[in-house]
């Protein structure tokens, strides 16, 4: 016998009892309202100030409110410490809090304090003739001469590295110690120069085009220029290039 189930499941009255039925919907509301008029005797107004009273004894003590929106939180009590106070305060003396520093801003002048004349001052981007040295000195190449201009004194010295007709100089690059100046030069040389004694101590050589970029690195030189390649110089050595780079 084929059965059809159907998706929708709808009562039969005849297996009903309707009476039944409403008296048990009947019953169940009237015993709702009736435990709800029980909670509203037990919470009557006397009882409920003295619920309201008790409650605000067992969590606020002296009766204040837990939260306060216009007055200021009530002052704690003689010698209570609050234990989560780690949490949202720090020591002013503390060595892993740094104390918060005034934010000072460094005033730059817009205007030149001195302009300086370059005659002969070479418009080649990939030139570095000028280095200012430790001792407050300023180097400047100027075709085949540099001059030293001491910025504390005003003084202006100078020195002439260039022999060669068409050479000039084409790098410059103080030592550490602001006495001692590195000079590349267009003639493919490093001169080492005692800027004291206004005295040339020594000429490098290594590289076959002009020298372009110099920088010290205690008694080391590294140098390079147009011929692509990087050299190190120990100033110490006879044998100078200790290293070198293409």
């Amino acid at each position: 016998m084929d059965s059809t189930f159907s998706d929708r499941f709808i009562p039969s009255r005849n297996n009903m009892n309707v009476d039944y039925s409403h008296h048990t919907i009947t019953q169940a509301d009237i015993q709702k309202h009736h435990n709800a008029g029980q909670f509203e005797t037990m919470l009557s107004p006397n009882t409920h100030a003295s619920y309201t009273n008790t409650m605000n004894e067992q969590l606020c003590q002296d009766n204040y409110k837990i939260l306060a929106f216009q007055t200021k939180a009530p002052a704690p009590k003689v010698g209570h410490t609050n234990s989560n106070k780690v949490l949202f305060t720090y020591s002013q003396g503390h060595s892993g809090v740094s104390k918060k520093t005034k934010q000072t801003t460094r005033h730059i002048s817009q205007t030149a304090e001195k302009i300086l004349d370059a005659p002969g001052l070479m418009d080649d981007y990939y030139l570095n003739v000028l280095d200012w040295s430790t001792n407050n000195v300023i180097a400047i190449g100027l075709e085949k001469d540099i001059f030293l201009l001491n910025a504390t004194s005003g003084d202006i010295q100078q020195i002439s590295p260039i022999t060669s007709t068409d050479g000039y100089v084409s790098s410059v690059s103080w030592a550490a110690d602001g006495n001692h100046l590195a000079v590349g030069t267009s003639d493919n040389e490093i001169q080492l120069w005692d800027v004291q004694a206004c005295r040339k101590l020594r000429t490098m050589a290594g590289h076959t085009g002009r020298v372009s970029c110099l920088a010290w690195n205690d008694g080391i030189i590294t140098s390079s220029g147009r011929d692509a390649a990087i050299l190190n110089h120990d100033v110490s050595q006879r044998q100078h290039v200790i290293s070198r780079f293409l």
